[in-house]
């Protein structure tokens, strides 16, 4: 892999639908496409939706808020919030599931270590 450069007009968040039928913005900028050992994207939350919880039995990650506030709760009863600038580590551990919203609104660059597949 070599340098990679991602410019802004070319990260357009996508709709995605997570399993439990709620709708969120997304991107994988970085992954196994571009034979990355980790994958980089960008998601945005809204205020009063259900995201669903992520389980984290075989990744890790960090976020970055880039605007915003965001909560973080995990099934081990850590309780984070957390604001623009501030970085949020989620470790890989067996049986961690984490949830992750917002009371307004709030941006996050994550990356995901191993990359997702």
């Amino acid at each position: 892999m070599g340098v990679l450069h991602f410019k802004k007009e070319e990260i357009i968040l996508e709709k995605e639908k997570a399993d439990n039928g709620v709708t969120f913005f997304n991107k994988s900028v970085l992954g196994p496409e571009q034979d990355c050992p980790m994958s980089v994207g960008i998601s945005e939350y809204f205020a009063d939706i259900n995201y669903p919880e992520f389980s984290h039995d075989e990744y890790g990650d960090f976020c970055y808020i880039i605007v915003g506030e965001m909560d973080f709760e995990s099934s081990d009863g850590d309780k984070i919030h957390a604001t623009q600038g501030d970085i949020v580590w989620l470790p890989l551990k067996k049986g961690l599931k984490m949830k992750i919203y917002t009371i307004k609104y709030g941006k996050i660059l994550w990356c995901a270590y191993p990359a997702l597949d």
